[in-house]
């Protein structure tokens, strides 16, 4: 089973389609067993994931630094929830923690982790894919902008290769049990 990071938006405002495939998501990690690592706040699509990975047998860790869970902010529907001293620690430790990321739509938060654990993997700390769950095109200038890092030798063509944008939940899917078959037992 896998450790699954997932990055994703706390906002309650958004289309209905997000927290369609949040949960159609969720769902599925949760039936195949898996654990994931996320935010662990009740609200936006964080909550939504959790929710469908907690009621289909997957198992749910949030990881919130002390003053959002002081807030209030920490959902019941985590299994276990983790609290660091910052949003710094926060990401390090779910990087630590995770075998591969999913990045869902989000704002400046969400973009943040995924630039952060993209960079080190481009310095060599770990080699973890991320795929960019690319709902109503969501990452596609994310991708456009990955690929003129390229073209323009800001980055080298390997580094881009672990940013995975996948624009549905089945191929999201698909490209999760390819990266878990490759992985040593």
């Amino acid at each position: 089973m896998a450790n699954i990071g997932i990055f994703c938006s706390a906002s309650d405002d958004l289309a209905p389609i997000y927290y369609e495939q949040a949960s159609k998501l969720g769902e599925w990690i949760g039936k195949n067993g898996h654990t994931i690592y996320y935010g662990g706040t009740h609200q936006g699509l964080m909550e939504t994931i959790a929710t469908a990975v907690n009621e289909n047998g997957g198992t749910v860790v949030g990881i919130m630094p002390q003053f959002m869970y002081d807030n209030g902010l920490a959902s019941q529907k985590a299994d276990r929830i983790i609290v660091t001293h910052d949003m710094v620690e926060r990401k390090n430790m779910m990087m630590e923690k995770s075998d591969m990321f999913i990045a869902l739509p989000g704002g400046f938060g969400t973009l943040d982790e995924i630039f952060h654990v993209v960079a080190c993997g481009q310095v060599g700390i770990h080699k973890k894919p991320v795929f960019l769950l690319s709902i109503n095109h969501f990452y596609d200038h994310i991708v456009a902008q990955a690929e003129v890092a390229r073209e323009q030798r800001f980055t080298p063509k390997q580094f881009q290769e672990g940013l995975i944008p996948v624009e549905n939940v089945n191929d999201c899917t698909i490209k999760i049990k390819q990266f878990i078959e490759t992985q040593p037992k």
